[in-house]
């Protein structure tokens, strides 16, 4: 056994050699010449650079094996402890992914690492373009759970054997809701300190998109699934967004080590030999997010390192007094134009919440399945923590559904080429608020695929005037759950407006 760990260990000193993984250095910092480009969602990026991505990826993969892309799932796992259920947690990730970027640009310098901005899809995962079969691929095969389409079609991974990349979706070949925007900006406007967004972001948030996906996502090797690192530039990025929120959360950084030591900004994020307080800023490790304000900054003389005092009960909610306004443009038209119409069609649904896997509700924000305990002892997590964090992402939910007026951009609504897909196999959907239900007809053309904008067309009006029967839920706004940096992002990320 110690011999296989001297092995191990002497493979991950010669691997950080021979990737320069060991040092920032020169290509890490900014200061010392390095270009600092732009992380993009991947639906925004032109093609050229979409394609030069998926083409770095593949080189790295196609060398000789074991290789440098094999590198990060073995030293993903290898550095499970101190990467997760901990406060380095988040600078941990962020280092280990510059890293794989890195490598990336040693192939094409043009090419940053994009982001998947998994929130505006969390209400069907699975009809996300990131998933379809000319990008990521989607689920893998039945009996032996293979990705057999997309650009890593057939790969083979090498840790912990060598066999096929494999995806398992959690409702067979769907994919239970993640959490939306509003869920990630409600955390980012509760979260006081680093220790809070750290703990609140990586469960359940993150691991939910790991345990949903499942197959290689769901282990400590998941690296091994390109998904992983796009998935985890978005985590980065919710993290880059609360940094700029204020001057004091940018170098926040505290909590508990893996060995309960307090975090410290001088902390070494091994193996890459690089310092916690070296990852504060992207522009350090050259790079930036699209739409991330950025701020002029210097490293305080001395950083607080005392563990949080926010992250055992994350339930208190603050009370609203304000109306949200809609991203969805009210139009009144449609079959439904009449308070008789929606109240003849009137039904109670016996939770607040639909199930993570409805495929009906139009408007309205999924409940999000427990994180399994297996994931939660795997990544070292407090179940209860876990649990209370749960709780109150589903009194987010509710309130966003109980918000008069108000429609999330991740709402199937919203998501006209998800309602193109869904609705063929559906002749009814339906609109809610709270637990009133109200079923909406699917108006399809003769060759069987959906008349998208009559559907939308009905059920923003027959929504408009559900509104109306309503009273409003004085602490269900929208603005008070996410604050106004949270409107702001939803405002430039997603073209919805909510007004204090």
């Amino acid at each position: 056994m110690r011999l296989l760990r001297t092995t191990a260990l002497a493979l991950v000193a010669a691997a950080c050699t021979l990737i320069g993984a060991g040092t920032t250095g020169p290509q890490l910092v900014a200061a010392q010449g390095c270009r600092v480009l732009e992380r993009q969602e991947l639906r925004s990026m032109p093609i050229q650079r979409l394609t030069a991505f998926f083409r770095a990826v593949q080189a790295l993969q196609a060398r000789p094996r074991p290789n440098v892309f094999d590198w990060y799932a073995f030293t993903h796992n290898q550095f499970r402890v101190q990467a997760h259920g901990n406060a380095q947690f988040l600078a941990w990730h962020r280092i280990f992914i510059r890293s794989f970027e890195y490598q990336l640009q040693l192939i094409d310098p043009d090419v940053a690492l994009p982001y998947w901005d998994w929130s505006i899809d969390s209400q069907a995962p699975e009809t996300s373009w990131v998933l379809s079969r000319t990008w990521f691929g989607g689920n893998g095969r039945s009996g032996d759970n293979c990705v057999v389409d997309g650009q890593f079609a057939n790969f083979r991974i090498y840790y912990p054997q060598q066999r096929c990349l494999q995806r398992q979706f959690n409702l067979g070949n769907r994919l239970g809701a993640f959490y939306s925007p509003e869920a990630l900006l409600a955390i980012a406007n509760r979260a006081t300190d680093y220790a809070t967004f750290n703990a609140w972001t990586e469960a359940p948030p993150h691991n939910i998109v790991h345990s949903n996906i499942a197959g290689d996502m769901d282990t400590m090797y998941s690296p091994n699934d390109p998904l992983f690192f796009v998935h985890h530039s978005f985590v980065d990025r919710q993290w880059a967004q609360w940094q700029a929120r204020s001057q004091q959360n940018l170098w926040s950084y505290n909590g508990r080590n893996s060995d309960g030591s307090n975090a410290q900004l001088t902390d070494m994020l091994q193996p890459f030999n690089t310092r916690a307080r070296d990852v504060m800023d992207t522009r350090n490790l050259c790079y930036t997010y699209t739409g991330v304000i950025q701020r002029t900054i210097a490293a305080p003389a001395s950083a607080p390192n005392t563990p949080s005092a926010a992250t055992g009960n994350p339930s208190a909610t603050a009370s609203a007094t304000n109306t949200p306004t809609t991203g969805l443009r009210r139009r009144a038209v449609g079959r439904y134009t009449s308070t008789a119409a929606v109240d003849a069609r009137r039904r109670t649904r016996s939770s607040r919440l639909p199930d993570q896997g409805d495929r009906s509700d139009l408007n309205a924000i999924r409940a999000c399945k427990p994180i399994p305990e297996e994931n939660i002892r795997m990544n070292f997590l407090d179940r209860n923590l876990v649990r209370s964090l749960e709780a109150m992402l589903g009194e987010v939910a509710a309130q966003v559904n109980s918000a008069r007026g108000y429609v999330s951009p991740s709402a199937l609504i919203s998501r006209p080429q998800t309602l193109a897909a869904l609705g063929r196999s559906q002749n009814e959907m339906a609109l809610s608020r709270s637990r009133t239900v109200i079923p909406i007809d699917v108006p399809k053309a003769q060759d069987g695929s959906v008349r998208v904008d009559a559907l939308v067309n009905n059920a923003a009006a027959s929504l408009g005037v559900l509104d109306a029967t309503q009273q409003q839920n004085a602490t269900a706004s929208v603005a008070n759950l996410v604050g106004s940096e949270g409107a702001r992002v939803l405002r430039s990320d997603y073209g919805v407006s909510v007004v204090p």
